[in-house]
């Protein structure tokens, strides 16, 4: 069995939300860093993913002040990046 993974999402939008909803059914622990002004989204409604033949429920959680994660997902638009990148907190940088 692969190791299960904890995986922080910067960018919730088309590519983010993708990324970290397959990753999360495959039970990835992931996490969303999202901007509080621009989106709220309460945990309860989860994330539904609708593919051509099936779809994939799965919850959404928020990175909370201390997790780390094993992997970091930048999924912005290049103008975002500089604003956005020191809310994460992965135990390695590259």
């Amino acid at each position: 069995m692969a190791k299960k993974l904890k995986i922080q999402v910067i960018g919730s939008g088309a590519i983010g939300s993708l990324l970290g909803g397959l990753l999360a059914a495959k039970n990835h622990q992931v996490a969303f860093i999202i901007n509080e002004q621009v989106l709220k989204i309460p945990e309860q409604l989860g994330l539904r993913i609708i593919l051509p033949d099936n779809f994939i429920n799965t919850k959404i959680f928020l990175k909370r002040p201390g997790d780390e994660a094993d992997l970091l997902i930048v999924a912005l638009k290049r103008f975002h990046v500089k604003n956005q990148i020191g809310r994460a907190s992965c135990r390695e940088r590259v």
